[in-house]
């Protein structure tokens, strides 16, 4: 039997990124995912103007390629604070 299959890795494995941001020149962008339980609740806050800022959380830009841990959506953003 195939060890994957008589000891799955999936009980506890996490995955190391919930995305990819690549930015080249002037162009950026952000691919990953988000849990569909708060997509709605999300574009509602971005419509009603609850939601100003998206803040990413990873690693430095390599390459012009970095992996994002964590995603943070916020109406006010202080530098100071990351």
């Amino acid at each position: 039997m195939d060890d994957a299959v008589a000891a799955p890795k999936s009980i506890t494995w996490e995955p190391t990124a919930v995305g990819n941001l690549t930015s080249r020149g002037k162009r950026s962008e952000f691919i990953g995912s988000l849990p569909m339980q708060p997509i709605a609740s999300i574009l509602t806050a971005l419509q009603s103007g609850k939601i100003k800022y998206v803040i990413f959380s990873g690693e430095a830009l390599r390459y012009g390629s970095a992996s994002i841990r964590g995603v943070t959506f916020s109406k006010e953003y202080d530098p100071e604070d990351y």
